[in-house]
This record gives C-alpha cells, sequence and structure tokens, in this order.
C-alpha cells in the first residue's frame, strides 16, 4: 500500500482505498501510474494529464531528443579526436605516420573507453543526486501527510516505505502511531461493554473522535431496548426527551400514544374514584339528588340490566328501614382499572374494588357489618353506567 494524491481532488489517501473519502471517486483498480513521469491518474484518460504521454508509448519524446542528441554529440567526438591524435604522431620523410596502423587503433580505443567511463560516472553521480532529491522530497510529503492524519494505516505505511528517513521523523510518527492505537483499545474497550456510561465517558473524552457516529448510535439502541422493556408511557418520554432526533422517535411516538389510549393515569383514577366515593357518600347522606347525578340515565344497576335513576332512588329507600338510625359506606380505595379508548379522546372505565357497609341501627345489639365487591363501569362523561353488589363471606 502507498499513499498517492487523489486524481480528482488531491486528497491525501492510500492507493488500496475503495474510495476517495474527500470527492468519494473510485480508486481501487481504477488508476494508472505514468510510466514515464510517475504520476497517478484515472483509467478513463487515455494519456497522462502530467507528461501528455500514452502509457503504451515506449519513450517519451524528450528522452527520444536526448538519446539524438548523446548520439549526435559522440559521432562528433570521435573524428575531433581522430585529428588530434593524427596531428600528435610523427610523420616520415614520404609523409605518413611513423607509427604502424594497430597502435593507431589501440590509442583510438582507449580514448573512447576513458570518455565512456567518464561519462558513466558523471551520469551516475546526476541520476544519485536527483534520485536522492526526488527521495528526500517524497519523504517530506509523506511525513506531513501521515503526521496530519488520525488513520493508523497512513503512519504504518510511513513506516514501512522510509525506513531510511530521519531519525526525528521517525519517532514522531511512531509516537503518534502509539496515541492512535491507545485511543482505538480505549474505544473498542467501550464498545465491548455496551455500557451506556463507558461510551458517553469514551465521547467525553474523545470529542473529535472518527468513532462519533458509531458511539451515538450505540447509545440510542441502547436506551431504545431498555425503553422497550419498560413499556410505559415515562420510559417513552424519557427516549423522546434524551434522543429527539433518534432512531426510533417515530416509533417511540406511536408506543406512547397506544400507551397513553389504555394506561390508567392518576388523572384516569381520580376520575373513577370521584364517581364512586360521590354515590356511596349520597348513601350515607341519604341524598337522592347526590345519588342520582353520580349515574348516567340509563345503566346496568344490581340486576337489573335496563335500570333508571328512579330505581338507584328506590335502592336508596330500601337500605334506611325504621329501624335503621345511620349508615356509613366507606369504598377501600382497591381499585382495579380497565380503561378503553372510545376514540375522540373519550374513555370509559370498567372498575373492580371493594366497600364496607357499617349499619347503625336503633337497636345497638342489631348493629352489622358487611363487606362487598363491587364491579362498575364509569362512561365517557364520568357518569357510573354499571354497578353490582357482590356480599364477601
Amino acid at each position: 500500500m502507498a499513499i498517492i494524491k487523489c486524481p480528482e481532488c488531491g486528497h491525501q489517501i492510500s492507493d488500496k482505498a475503495e474510495t476517495c473519502p474527500a470527492c468519494g471517486v473510485k480508486i481501487k483498480d481504477n488508476i494508472v501510474r505514468c510510466p514515464h513521469c510517475g504520476n497517478v491518474y484515472l483509467k478513463d484518460q487515455t494519456i497522462c494529464p502530467s507528461c501528455h504521454m500514452s502509457p503504451n508509448a515506449s519513450v517519451a519524446p524528450a528522452q527520444q531528443q536526448n538519446q539524438q542528441n548523446s548520439q549526435a554529440q559522440q559521432q562528433n567526438i570521435q573524428p575531433r579526436q581522430q585529428n588530434v591524435m593524427a596531428q600528435q604522431q610523427p610523420t616520415n620523410a614520404f609523409g605518413n605516420n611513423e607509427a604502424e596502423q594497430p597502435v593507431k587503433k589501440s590509442n583510438k580505443n582507449v580514448v573512447i573507453a576513458i570518455i565512456i567511463a567518464l561519462a558513466v560516472i558523471v551520469g551516475g553521480g546526476l541520476w544519485y543526486a536527483s534520485s536522492a532529491n526526488a527521495l528526500h522530497g517524497d519523504e517530506q510529503t509523506a511525513y506531513i501527510n501521515a503526521m496530519n492524519s488520525s488513520d493508523p494505516a497512513v503512519l504504518q505505511d510511513y513506516l514501512d516505505s522510509f525506513k531510511d528517513a530521519p531519525q526525528e521523523h521517525i519517532d514522531s510518527i511512531q509516537a503518534h502511531l502509539n496515541i492512535l492505537k491507545a485511543n482505538d483499545t480505549e474505544w473498542t474497550n467501550a464498545l465491548l461493554s455496551n455500557s451506556k456510561s463507558a461510551l458517553q465517558q469514551y465521547l467525553d473524552n474523545h470529542p473529535n473522535t472518527l468513532h462519533k457516529a458509531e458511539a451515538l448510535h450505540k447509545i440510542d439502541s441502547i436506551d431504545w431496548a431498555a425503553c422497550k422493556r419498560q413499556n410505559t408511557p415515562e420510559a417513552y418520554q424519557t427516549y423522546l426527551s434524551d434522543h429527539s432526533d433518534g432512531e426510533h422517535v417515530v416509533e417511540a411516538q406511536e408506543n406512547l400514544d397506544k400507551l397513553d389510549a389504555t394506561t390508567v393515569s392518576g388523572e384516569d383514577k381520580q376520575v373513577v374514584s370521584s364517581a364512586f366515593q360521590q354515590f356511596f357518600r349520597s348513601i350515607n347522606n341519604n341524598d337522592e339528588m347526590g345519588i342520582t347525578s353520580a349515574v348516567s340515565s340509563e345503566l346496568q344497576f344490581l340486576t337489573n340490566p335496563n335500570a333508571t335513576k328512579q330505581d338507584v332512588i328506590t335502592f336508596l329507600h330500601k337500605l334506611y328501614k325504621d329501624d335503621v338510625r345511620s349508615l356509613t359506606w366507606r369504598p377501600n380505595g382497591d381499585y382495579k382499572i380497565q380503561k378503553k379508548d372510545l376514540g375522540d379522546g373519550t374513555y370509559e372505565y370498567d372498575v373492580e374494588f371493594t366497600v364496607d357497609e357499617s349499619v347503625s341501627n336503633i337497636d345497638s345489639s342489631k348493629d352489622k357489618f358487611n363487606q362487598y365487591r363491587v364491579k362498575g363501569k364509569i362512561d365517557s362523561d364520568g357518569k357510573i353506567s354499571k354497578l353490582q353488589l357482590m356480599k364477601i363471606g
């Protein structure tokens, strides 16, 4: 793996990345490295945008020109050196060189060999210097990019690619990598803990972490699971308050609405208890108006499925026999209430509870105490629409 510049936006990325995180262009299996200048570009480009050469061209135009110039220079050197050597050779009376032909050929070969050796030495030195400068420039760029990165893979790639980098660079990269690895270990521990408090602590310690979105998602999931286990209006209200833009807001609100339609609240209990307390208090006071105002116009009363308010008054009179001094009916408050949604925000309630009756007679020896189980219903107007008494014991 190597660090390259994105051909689309120039962002520093790994050449193994699926896409560029900055611009989204596909990277993996979609890039070409120019064999002439080393530039990286996208496969759909037919020529390198840097040197304008096709990847299939064998030698770049500049290289061809350099080779042609080198050959021309070599051809010019040989005739000049031959003239010099001819002028330096002594001649005989007939104007011919005194040295024999084999000697002339040997001297010529020596000169050519020396020139070639010098060219190789000079060229090699220039190439080494150029390569060293290029490597140094690549290392410096890679170092800066790695120090600015929060991806451990980028830093490790630098250490693997530039083993001969300055020691201070290697030390800085290694220290930076150790910090990132420590953070990753802390994140792994928080994630595996499946604890909201541990995840929140990690976010508090690392507000700019790359794992922020994942941590928030995990916290949201933990709170939602707890909310569903409790399945109470209070639990759903808490989730909606803590996660106003959470992943389960819609479902939480729907469940809350359903529970509101069936869950008996304190207000519901007050409606139920008020109606029955008024009923039994009116019996204690022998109050016809009070007892009839507590019931609906038509109701199931005792054994009569189609009773009226007059039937309730008749029941009250039967309770007060001639020898009865007073009556005391007291609901025990052990209400068992089932709430039914009638729509349009209206409800009715099926109720079951116990009530004690104390009868005080003129002849105190006839005083008595009774307990009854009451089954009743409260309609949407808060009136008693059903009341049945069953004596206990």
